[in-house]
C-alpha cells in the first residue's frame, strides 16, 4: 500500500485515504517543528492517484526541493521526495496503489487484510469492520453492527482508535458504463470425513469447482451450515430465519468457551473469503443486532458426509 518514509530513520508510515500533515496531533502525521504549521499540508487519494496539497502553511510544502503552489494540487509519483517547511526532502513517497481501511492508535498503526480489520487486534477481537450491504463500511460488535464513519474515533480494548476508510475524496469523472455484477459464487459445499476430523470446502458451480483451503475455522462454518439447513427442512420458517444460532449454544457445540475464539474464527474466515474475491465475504457469518447470533449468510448450501 502507499507509504511515505521517513528518510532520517527509514520508518514506513502507511497512508489514509486522507492524511494531514502538520504540526497538531490530531494530523495522522504529526511533525514537532517549528517550521511546520499546524495543518500544513494534505495528501489524498481522489481514486486514481495520489495527489499533495499544500494546506496554506507559512513555510511551504516541497516536492523534489521545490515550492508547490498553495491550495494547487500535484500529482505524486512514487519516489517523489517531500518537505514540509523546508526544501529538504525529509520524507519519501513509496508506492502508489490505492489505499487501505486504516486504524491508528495511540501507539500503533493497524492496516487491513482484504478490507476486513478486527480491534483492537486479531487476537482480541473485540470489533470487526468490514464493507457490509451496499458496500457500507460498518462496525460489528457483541452487540449489534451499525455503519461506521470515516475518520471516527472508537474505543477499544481501553484504546482510542481513529478509523479511516479507503474511499478516498471524491472528485467529479466522466460518466462510465454500468459496472457488471460478477457471477454468482454457486453453491457453497462442505465435505465431512467419515471420523469427523476434516471438513473440505468449495464452490461448485456445474462442473466448476472453486476448492477452499480448509482451515479452524471450517468447522465453525460447517455448524452454521447444518443449522440453516436444518431450519429450511422444515419448511415453518420465512428464509430470513434461517440458521440462526446464539453465540452460547454455538461455542458449546464447537467445545469452546473463549468468545475471542470465536471472533477470531469469524475474522479468518470472512478474511479468507475476501482473499478469494467472493462477492459477500464479508456476509458469509452475519450477527444478528442486539440478540448475540449468528448465521451462515449463504442460502445455497450443501453438506455431505462421508
Amino acid at each position: 500500500m502507499a507509504t511515505l518514509q521517513h528518510l532520517p530513520t527509514g520508518a514506513a508510515i502507511p497512508l489514509a485515504a486522507r492524511h494531514v500533515v502538520g504540526r497538531s496531533r490530531t494530523c495522522q502525521l504529526h511533525i514537532d517543528l517549528a517550521s511546520v504549521s499546524a495543518l500544513h499540508a494534505e495528501i489524498a487519494w481522489d481514486g486514481q492517484a495520489w495527489r499533495l496539497r499544500d494546506l496554506g502553511s507559512r513555510n511551504g510544502t516541497f516536492v523534489a526541493g521545490a515550492r508547490i503552489p498553495p491550495g494547487q494540487p500535484v500529482t505524486l509519483a512514487p519516489g517523489a521526495e517531500l518537505g514540509f517547511g523546508a526544501p529538504e526532502g525529509r520524507y519519501r513517497f513509496v508506492d502508489g496503489s490505492p489505499p487501505h481501511l486504516i486504524a491508528f492508535g495511540p501507539d500503533e498503526t493497524l492496516v487491513a487484510e482484504d478490507d476486513v480489520l478486527c480491534l483492537p487486534s486479531a487476537a482480541a477481537c473485540e470489533a470487526m469492520i468490514f464493507r457490509g450491504e451496499g458496500e457500507r463500511w460498518v462496525i460489528e460488535t457483541l452487540e449489534g453492527t451499525r455503519p461506521l464513519g470515516d475518520g471516527e474515533c472508537v474505543v477499544l480494548g481501553g484504546k482510542p482508535f481513529h478509523v479511516h476508510l479507503p474511499g478516498g475524496v471524491l472528485v467529479t469523472r466522466d460518466a462510465e458504463a454500468p459496472r457488471a455484477e460478477p457471477p454468482g459464487e454457486g453453491t457453497f459445499e462442505l465435505r465431512v470425513s467419515r471420523d469427523g476430523e476434516h471438513v473440505d470446502l468449495c464452490f461448485r458451480q456445474g462442473e466448476q469447482v472453486r476448492p477452499i483451503e480448509a482451515r479452524a475455522h471450517a468447522f465453525l462454518l460447517l455448524a452454521l451450515a447444518r443449522t440453516r439447513l436444518g431450519d429450511a427442512a422444515q419448511g415453518q420458517l420465512p428464509e430470513s430465519e434461517h440458521g440462526w444460532m446464539h453465540r452460547e449454544d454455538l461455542m458449546k457445540e464447537l467445545a469452546i468457551d473463549d468468545p475471542q475464539l470465536l471472533n477470531l474464527w469469524v475474522y479468518r474466515a470472512r478474511q479468507q473469503f475476501a482473499q478469494m474475491k467472493l462477492r459477500r465475504a464479508a456476509q458469509i457469518i452475519e450477527r444478528r443486532e442486539g440478540a448475540g447470533q449468528l448465521r451462515l449468510g449463504l442460502a445455497q448450501v450443501r453438506v455431505i458426509d462421508a
